[in-house]
């Protein structure tokens, strides 16, 4: 019954019925409304409240929070962070990462590229610790840095934006790598390695084809799914 709560206020706050501050009326008067718990309701804005659409102020109530390039990325990684938009979520990392590795070659400086190589021999280090929430979070930063090498602020802006699609998706690509290598970790690591290094060698061809291979270009086994007219 939550969803039920969280869908009609959701779309109330983004239609603009509710002005940025105000307060929504209380838990009780919401479980009335909608003829729900009000654990349900509070289930709901707790939501609201991790989507930075409201602020929940303990004895004061919820209120509304000015829309911003942020939360509404948020707002769109809840949507479709779902195992049948994954392949979505795998195209728009190929879209970005591709075009920032290929800017990345052209704009970033020797000393850029020199610490990002330092970064890509850092990640090797936590895959050989083999735990997985250091891994992943390793393996983000190290996109999120290739997206600043860019020197494309909004590449930057919209990866760390949506940051729990993007570890989404890492943890399904080393969910793969699982069936080809006993430690997907150490795999993952050595080709994030050989990116680095071919982009401080201004290494085009390589640096591109590895790209490819890491954001899984060419293993093209998942279709993005029909959506309903």
């Amino acid at each position: 019954m939550s969803q039920l709560v969280y869908d009609d206020l959701k779309m109330r706050i983004v239609a603009g019925e509710f002005d940025v501050d105000q307060r929504l009326p209380s838990e009780g008067t919401l479980a009335r409304n909608f003829g729900v718990s009000r654990s349900s309701v509070r289930a709901a804005l707790q939501r609201l409240q991790m989507l930075g659409l409201v602020e929940i102020r303990v004895g004061e109530g919820s209120f509304v929070q000015e829309r911003t390039f942020n939360n509404l990325m948020s707002e769109v990684s809840a949507l479709v962070a779902e195992d049948a938009m994954i392949p979505y979520v795998r195209e728009l990392r190929q879209t970005i990462e591709i075009a920032a590795t290929r800017l990345a070659l052209n704009r970033a400086s020797d000393e850029e590229l020199s610490g990002f190589v330092k970064q890509a021999r850092e990640l090797g280090e936590t895959a050989r610790l083999d735990n997985g929430e250091e891994y992943i979070e390793a393996d983000y930063r190290f996109h999120l840095t290739l997206c600043s090498l860019s020197q494309n602020r909004l590449f930057e802006l919209v990866y760390a934006s949506i940051r729990d699609l993007f570890r989404l998706d890492i943890v399904r690509n080393l969910e793969k790598s699982r069936t080809l290598h006993p430690s997907p970790f150490v795999a993952g690591a050595e080709r994030h390695i050989a990116l680095a290094v071919a982009l401080a060698s201004r290494d085009v061809e390589k640096a591109m084809r590895l790209i490819e291979d890491i954001v899984d270009l060419r293993v093209n086994e998942e279709q993005p799914p029909r959506l309903s007219d």
